[in-house]
């Protein structure tokens, strides 16, 4: 009885650890690039911004609507303290910006004049969620 046991607090020493690190998991913290042209990126792993241990960084999108047309806008801020953000009133953008899962991937693109070029989100078993 003594070597069942033993046994299976061995087998279990081993096998809830390994299951508690099983699965891809990436982080991404909040990342803006400047082009010398006006344009640039903003990108992050929204769940990575909102756990970190600083409080600057953040990500996110904010759809709108109403009776005169609807229209999306992106803002980040990195660690650094650079805040960069978009606007659109195209329909695919304001879409893409409306499925965005609060524990997502977000990359937003702009224009020199701030004009939002693309929005783009992932969602995976790869991304870590908030706590």
């Amino acid at each position: 009885m003594k070597k069942i046991l033993g046994f299976g607090a061995i087998a279990l020493g081993v096998l809830v650890p390994a299951l508690g690190l099983a699965g891809f998991k990436q982080g991404q913290s909040v990342v803006i690039v400047d082009n010398s042209d006006g344009s640039g990126f903003a990108n992050a792993d929204m769940a990575s911004a909102h756990n970190s241990t600083d409080t600057f960084q953040y990500i996110g999108c904010t759809v709108a609507g109403s009776a005169s047309g609807a229209s999306a806008s992106c803002i980040s801020r990195a660690l650094d303290g650079r805040s960069r953000s978009c606007f659109t009133t195209n329909a695919n953008m304001i879409q893409a910006a409306a499925n965005i899962d609060s524990d997502g991937y977000l990359i937003f693109n702009w224009n020199a004049s701030g004009q939002c070029t693309s929005i783009s989100a992932a969602n995976g078993s790869y991304l870590q969620p908030k706590r």
